[in-house]
């Protein structure tokens, strides 16, 4: 398909559906389309560099929660900090319902 930039991203269309190639990468590494929850990071902060080592899937609210606790210039994650940052979000979750309940 044809690309453009968005954002600072590359993007390509295919028929009408316009999609970030950093996208297009991972959904054919994972051989399954991306759901609309999850995100994809540009571990070295660099949205052209779209080498799958690159990117990094991660929920929406895993992205969310990365930049807001260690600042929008974070950009190296390893997985062992990603299990830590689950582990946070879970907590978070737990003690939310158990204060809600």
């Amino acid at each position: 398909g044809k690309g453009s930039m968005s954002h600072g991203y590359r993007v390509l269309t295919h028929g009408s559906r316009r999609i970030g190639e950093h996208r297009i990468v991972i959904e054919r590494l994972l051989k399954r389309p991306l759901t609309s929850d999850e995100h994809v990071h540009h571990r070295n902060g660099d949205k052209l560099d779209n080498r799958p080592e690159n990117l990094m899937v991660l929920s929406n609210e895993e992205h969310k929660l990365l930049h807001y606790r260690y600042g929008w210039s974070l950009h190296e994650f390893s997985t062992t900090a990603l299990e830590q940052l689950r582990e946070t979000i879970n907590s978070l979750l737990v003690k939310l319902v158990a204060h809600d309940g």
